[in-house]
């Protein structure tokens, strides 16, 4: 939302939504039951409305920790360096997105970095890597982000799709079993 919304309703937004969760955390009140899969989706960018993924994954009865991905953390985990003048700041601006650990940039062990620590932070108990069917940087280094979960026995699941919404029964079986494989 933050790409599309105005600046200081958005602001105005997240702070409400901040302060509703810190009274649900004092009061340990959860949306999903204590025991529900944690999962850190990674991969494509998934634009609003083409959730599906996370829908999926909630009707399953899984929940998403976290989303590493162009519009996850990963566009906001990262501070600018400050500047005194305006030159050096918008310089340090320009440098920023050279920083970003995405797919595109290669190599990219930073990401794969970003991911294992993500799911130790999260207390993620699997990944979804999720590809659309039109992003080749992504389809081509899932190989290497399999490899990375398989070496260090994280449970994880491959999906492709695209912005359609035929596939989804396709998917919800193999999200369904991936969660019962967690249990």
């Amino acid at each position: 939302m933050a790409f599309f919304d105005d600046p200081v309703r958005f602001a105005q937004q997240v702070n409400l939504l901040c302060d509703e969760l810190e009274e649900r955390v004092a009061r340990k009140e959860g949306v999903v039951p204590a025991d529900a899969p944690r999962i850190l989706i990674t991969g494509t960018p998934q634009p609003i409305p083409y959730w599906k993924i996370h829908a999926l994954i909630e009707q399953a009865g899984g929940v998403v920790v976290g989303e590493e991905t162009c519009i996850g953390e990963r566009y906001y985990k990262d501070k600018t360096e400050p500047a005194e003048e305006a030159g050096e700041m918008l310089k340090n601006i320009a440098k920023r997105p050279l920083n970003v650990n995405c797919a595109c940039f290669t190599p990219n062990s930073g990401r794969i970095e970003d991911i294992i620590s993500m799911v130790d932070n999260l207390k993620a108990d699997g990944v979804i890597d999720f590809t659309l069917q039109f992003c080749q940087p992504y389809g081509a280094e899932s190989y290497t982000v399999a490899k990375e979960l398989d070496k260090r026995n994280i449970p994880h699941l491959k999906l492709e799709s695209d912005f359609s919404e035929e596939d989804q029964g396709q998917l919800k079986t193999r999200i369904d079993a991936f969660l019962e494989m967690l249990k």
